[in-house]
Order: structure tokens, then C-alpha cells, then sequence
């Protein structure tokens, strides 16, 4: 059995219109995922220009910080040093200050190096002097 023409070529004709309509869905759908992927990769630069920019400020705040906190501990020491060498003029024993001295010296501002101990020490001008010559009080009961 063989077709007439003209049902081979409304076949033809059907097949090309199917295929033109597939290809159509397929270029839409596949033009709209590229767009979506160019416009997520564009985002994403985005995102990471701002994330560095975040990091490298982030980093300069604490490289910032470490320098004004170490310039903190210097005028610290320098204040200390200044009580401890007026201390007679303010009424302090000479051993009183030398103590204030040692405490801010080894234990309140560590050097480069040392681990930073967490030190009891009384500042407190009132408190009874001690030259570590006598043994500490235990408390009462």
C-alpha cells in the first residue's frame, strides 16, 4: 500500500511543525536556564569582590588594634614607672614602690616571649607591706 502525495507531504508537514514546536520549548527553556546561570555567576563575583573587601578590612581592624593595644601596655608601663619613681615624694616606702615595681614589671605587663600569667597582686597602697620574708595569713576558720 503506498500514500498518496499529498498525505506524505501533510506527514512532512506535521513532523516539521512538531519538531519546530520542540525545538522552540527546548531553546526557551535552555536560554532561560543560560540566563539564569550567567545572571547566579555574575551574583556570585559580586558576592566575593564583597567578601574580600569585608576580609581585608577585617584584617586591617585587627592589625589596627594589636598596635593601639600595644602601644596601651607601653603607656601603662610608663605610668607605672612614673608612680614607682615618685613614690617617696607621694608617701610610699622605697620598698612599697619597688614592689608595685616588680609586679607590673613581671606579672601585670609581661615581655615579648612570656606567657601572660593571671596575677593576684595588690596595688593597694593601704595594704601591709610585703618583702615575701614572711609566710601568707590563712584565713580564720
Amino acid at each position: 500500500m503506498t500514500l498518496p502525495i499529498w498525505a506524505f507531504v501533510a506527514i512532512l508537514v506535521a513532523a516539521t511543525v512538531i519538531a519546530g514546536a520542540i525545538a522552540f520549548v527546548v531553546g526557551r527553556k535552555t536560554a532561560a536556564d543560560t540566563k539564569r546561570i550567567a545572571d547566579l555567576e555574575t551574583e556570585l563575583s559580586t558576592q566575593r569582590g564583597a567578601l574580600e573587601s569585608v576580609n581585608a578590612g577585617v584584617n586591617t581592624h585587627f592589625e589596627e588594634s594589636a598596635k593601639l593595644l600595644g602601644q596601651l601596655a607601653q603607656d601603662y608601663r610608663a605610668l607605672f614607672e612614673h608612680f614607682t619613681s615618685t613614690a617617696s615624694n607621694l608617701g610610699l616606702s622605697e620598698r612599697r614602690a619597688e614592689a608595685i615595681r616588680v609586679a607590673v614589671e613581671t606579672e601585670l605587663l609581661p615581655r615579648d616571649g612570656d606567657e601572660d600569667p593571671v596575677a593576684e597582686v595588690s596595688l593597694d597602697p593601704t595594704a601591709p607591706e610585703n618583702d615575701g620574708s614572711a609566710a601568707p595569713k590563712k584565713a580564720a576558720g
